[in-house]
């Protein structure tokens, strides 16, 4: 169950221009800002614990622009590809914050949106067909 915090976060983004919003965002990640880069990310890492020692620079002082950082490279065997075949594996960091049943070919994905089985695997029917039932 979400706090009211939480739900009026969600539902305030109805409502905010989304894509001036988005192309700030976008100037500020790409801005080379000095100190002042270097200071957002090393509180960025702080508040989301971001485990550095995974990183191949963990020299924050060198990522010039936080898409430096957010594109940062691994080291060699941080975090294997899961070997089992059955499994779902994510090419990006993230966390499960919603989940559910799946019905009639859609599923929560975020915020209260529903997507259907074939956007969320990229176009691919043959797996979406699979999945329609919520059964591996």
């Amino acid at each position: 169950m979400q706090s009211l915090l939480e739900t009026v976060k969600i539902k305030s983004q109805y409502f905010l221009p989304k894509k001036i919003i988005s192309r700030l965002i976008g100037k500020l990640a790409a801005a080379e800002m000095g100190t002042v880069t270097t200071f957002l990310i090393k509180n960025f890492i702080k508040y989301y614990k971001v485990d550095m020692q995974e990183a191949a620079i963990q020299n924050v002082e060198e990522f010039k622009t936080f898409n430096d950082f957010f594109t940062r490279a691994l080291k060699v065997g941080a975090r294997p590809i899961a070997a089992d075949k059955k499994a779902l594996a994510s090419p990006a960091d993230g966390m499960i914050s919603e989940y559910g049943a799946i019905y009639t070919d859609a599923i929560i994905q975020a915020k209260g949106h529903y997507y259907s089985l074939e956007t969320l695997l990229g176009g691919n029917q043959k797996d979406s067909k699979y999945l329609k039932t919520g059964l591996l």
